[in-house]
């Protein structure tokens, strides 16, 4: 069955018989090395590091089946040598008879076109003139795009210069007018405190009359509430001493009448 396997890859091949023989006779025994070293690789098992004969063993079997490899690879680029001197032959020689055919081929080709060639060389003068147009007029814009841009880059300029010397100016005016407004407020402020000083001493005068109103109030009710307690005690003596007095009816004198009389 392993054998069949060479023998299938030279018949699919498609290359000639005794060619196709040949290689597969040069790989044989080395298919035939490999298969039957294929069951002694299979019986060699090292479970214990006292199987020294097995390892052995193993070491040289390596060895034989790395030298077959080596060969196997050899013969591999020993035929593959010879394949492609083989291949550059042929395309050597395929191209010597190209290049004497392919020119004839493309003369013919053009003499059969050639009022197709001819329209297309036309067509084609006429895209590269309208390329051409449209390239200038493409420059022309971009030329025109530049001055624009520079026109705007200068007027801009011109904007900030303008715009930074009103800035200065309002700067001066606002300053001016801080000052004037500061002025001001310091002079309205120094009125107002003039003002507030002066309402303090009318207030403090109006407060001191007040008091000295309220004091002499204060002193004519006591007067007053004085001079009442006086009369009234005036009267009560008057009372006192008309409580035994009579009236004459004929002459309206009167007289103290005496206790117990």
């Amino acid at each position: 069955m392993s054998e069949n396997k060479l023998e299938v890859i030279a018949k699919e091949s498609q290359l000639p018989t005794t060619k196709s023989q040949s290689i597969l006779e040069q790989f044989q025994g080395y298919f035939e090395i490999a298969s039957e070293w294929e069951s002694k690789v299979k019986a060699i098992v090292v479970t214990d590091e006292n199987q020294k004969a097995e390892m052995e063993l193993a070491r040289e079997g390596r060895l034989f089946l790395k030298a077959a490899r080596i060969d196997v690879e050899k013969t591999r680029v020993s035929l593959k040598a010879e394949a492609l001197l083989e291949s550059k032959a042929v395309d050597g020689m395929s191209n010597v008879l190209k290049a004497l055919i392919v020119p004839l081929e493309k003369y013919l080709d053009k003499q059969e076109h050639f009022v197709e060639i001819r329209e297309e060389e036309k067509r084609e003068a006429k895209r590269q003139e309208i390329e051409k147009r449209i390239q200038q007029e493409e420059e022309a814009e971009q030329l025109r795009l530049a001055a624009d841009t520079e026109k705007i880059r200068q007027d801009n300029e011109q904007l900030r210069k303008e715009a930074e010397e009103r800035d200065r100016k309002d700067s001066i005016e606002r300053k001016k007018r801080e000052t004037r407004l500061a002025n001001e407020r310091a002079k309205v402020e120094s009125e107002t405190k003039a003002k507030d000083e002066e309402l303090a001493k009318e207030r403090e005068q109006r407060l001191k009359e007040r008091m000295i109103a309220e004091d002499k109030s204060r002193r004519d009710r006591i007067k007053a509430a004085e001079k009442a307690q006086k009369l009234r005690e005036v009267h009560e003596r008057l009372a006192e001493l008309t409580k035994n007095q009579i009236t004459c009816p004929s002459c309206g004198h009167k007289f103290q009448l005496e206790e117990g009389k």
